[in-house]
């Protein structure tokens, strides 16, 4: 039909020559001005000519701006909003709605010359193409082209690795982006034991840290978690130290030796009190091995505390013999229980395969009495009758947008409590880890903030409903469909 109509060329093709046309005889020039005094004006102005129209249908801002100045024929924006790096990328894409970082001058520093010698050394290639589309992405925000900004998210999310995704990630908690937020915590995640081991793991803060450690698909041991909590802790501590008495660190000469100062202050309260609220999420119970020296050190410096041992793991009281494994098959209803931990799921798998018999296999998922963890005792009642939903601000959603929102809840609930599924979920936890996904996922498709309806089950057991709605917030860091639970 193309050539029926005469049309040789293709869209793209007719959009890079208008570009070049409009870059020499465009109606609308863009000056970008530096803030920098040289002895040559000209050089702290840059000039692009473009087409108003096509950068008005691309931009809201553009489209204000032409019009606010009745059709204005050029406009003029600082270095610091628009950098003139940037600028050919830019206009190209409003024409061509195709990302091309390669017409970014070569000249343009856009990484530090010590982090680009680093990957050198290393044998990798320096994340030049991120930071580029990390400064895009801002210009793209700015001048609200969404379209641009997903193609720059796109090119970050490919780019990311495991020495830059935590730098990324503390970019994009900053209110740079929550797809890339999501993105790099999800490989913070799946490569966290890597990352113990690295330097990159002393980056982060204590929140961004306690918010990894909620996730329950961390790939690595709790001794790895454990370890990681430790390090970090003994790094944090050094530098509040350092920022009160710098004497000390430095190693002067009027200061005790920095050997002697981890002998005779990491043991006390104050790493502690720093690591406190990370080792609150470490699962002690599930550690293996359960004696451990890094465990057992933890214990003695006060890192951790001491439980008391269950009746349960008492094998022989003359004797002190317990049995550190019944953790795992006895896990009390209200606890966490172990994390996805995928080698340990492989060789579960594999264990079974071999203990079932094929008939046996494909009811894998039905809990056994003998084996299943401790069932409420008002399992029978319908799971609707426990639930309880709340318009957290009646002032924000009004109550037929809440009353609308709660019945979708309900009707959602019933679907899967109809077709059984609820039987698979024999613990309290993973209950309202299911009932939490569903709302955020009702609330997603009536655009509804999720802080704005709270819902909880309610339990007999006064305590554990208390710590039922502490825990409705703790499990928001889990992914609605995980990449390690997808089988190839």
């Amino acid at each position: 039909m193309r050539r029926e109509f005469g049309c040789t060329k293709t869209l793209l093709d007719d959009c890079v020559e208008k570009l070049k046309k409009d870059l020499t005889k465009g109606n609308l020039t863009i000056n970008i001005m530096s803030d920098t005094k040289e002895n040559d004006g000209n050089e702290n102005e840059y000039k692009i000519s473009c087409d108003s129209f096509i950068v008005s249908a691309r931009s809201d801002v553009f489209r204000s701006l032409i019009a606010r100045k009745n059709d204005a024929k050029a406009l003029t924006f600082a270095e610091d909003i628009f950098p003139r790096s940037y600028a050919h990328v830019f206009i190209h894409f409003l024409y061509t709605d195709c990302l091309d970082l390669s017409l970014v001058p070569s000249s343009e520093i856009t990484i530090s010359s010590l982090s680009e010698a680093k990957a050198i050394v290393s044998g990798k290639s320096p994340d030049i193409q991120l930071h580029q589309s990390l400064h895009i992405l801002q210009i793209a925000k700015f001048f609200k082209v969404d379209r641009l900004v997903q193609c720059c998210e796109d090119v970050v999310v490919k780019f990311l690795s495991v020495e830059n995704c935590i730098a990324v990630y503390q970019w994009a908690k900053e209110g740079g982006s929550k797809y890339i937020e999501k993105n790099a915590k999800r490989l913070i995640e799946s490569e966290f034991s890597r990352l113990a081991e690295s330097s990159h793991i002393l980056d982060l803060t204590s929140s961004q840290f306690v918010e990894v450690l909620e996730s329950q698909f961390i790939q690595a041991t709790e001794l790895q978690i454990l370890s990681a909590c430790i390090a970090w802790g003994e790094v944090e501590l050094l530098r509040k130290l350092e920022e009160c008495e710098p004497n000390i660190v430095a190693d002067t000469c009027h200061s005790i030796s920095r050997r002697g100062l981890r002998e005779s202050d990491m043991s006390n309260g104050n790493l502690r009190n720093i690591v406190g609220p990370l080792t609150n999420h470490v699962r002690k119970d599930f550690i293996l091995p359960p004696f451990h020296q890094t465990l057992t050190d933890a214990y003695n410096r006060h890192v951790l505390d001491r439980a008391p041992l269950p009746v349960d793991l008492i094998v022989c009281p003359s004797t002190s013999e317990i049995n550190p494994d019944l953790h795992w098959l006895r896990i009390p209803n209200r606890a966490t229980g172990p994390r996805y931990y995928k080698p340990y799921h492989e060789v579960l798998q594999r264990h079974s395969s071999l203990q079932l018999c094929p008939v046996e296999a494909s009811c894998s998922f039905s809990t056994s009495p003998a084996l299943s963890c401790s069932v409420e005792d008002e399992a029978q009642i319908s799971i609707i009758s426990r639930l309880v939903i709340a318009n957290a601000y009646p002032d924000i959603i009004g109550q037929d947008d809440f009353e609308n929102a709660k019945n979708r809840i309900i009707s959602a609930i019933k679907e899967v409590e109809e077709q059984g599924m609820w039987k698979c979920l024999p613990r309290s936890f993973h209950k309202r880890l299911a009932l939490n996904l569903i709302k955020k996922r009702v609330l997603a498709e009536m655009d509804i903030n999720e802080e704005l309806v709270i819902c909880y089950f309610r339990f007999q057991n006064i305590e554990e409903d208390e710590e039922n709605r502490k825990e409705v917030d703790s499990i928001d860091s889990i992914p609605s469909i995980p990449d390690i639970l997808i089988e190839n």
